[in-house]
């Protein structure tokens, strides 16, 4: 017996089917940036051999799991403001005494504090 012809009469459900999806997302998990690449991903496969009580048939139980590589989280500051909104912080590159362009205050005709009018 050759592993592609176990659950064949079951095209969604055979064997070979049920590698190829698992195999694909194998394949995705490496191929994603958010993973460790050295990590290493494993697909199982597990066939249970169960025999009639006259040992003249067997039931053969299949199953498929891949163990992928975890996606790798990360972390945000989250700036608390005064009138109890949040916003992300920016805080990397950030020089002392810089602004923050979501600080400044815009007037009706779109012209930041500090900017000249187009009407002046």
């Amino acid at each position: 017996m050759y592993l592609s012809e176990i659950g064949l009469e079951k095209a969604e459900k055979g064997l070979q089917h049920i590698f190829d999806i698992e195999d694909e997302k194998v394949r995705k998990n490496i191929k994603d940036r958010r993973t460790n690449a050295a990590d290493k991903r494993k697909i199982k496969i597990e066939l249970v051999y169960e025999p009639s009580s006259d040992r003249d048939f067997v039931t053969i139980s299949y199953s498929i799991k891949s163990d992928l590589a975890q996606i790798q989280g990360g972390a945000i500051q989250v700036e608390l403001l005064e009138n109890g909104e949040e916003r992300p912080a920016i805080t990397e590159n950030r020089i002392d005494g810089q602004v923050d362009y979501r600080d400044l205050t815009v007037y009706k005709d779109g012209v930041i504090q500090g900017e000249k009018s187009h009407e002046d």
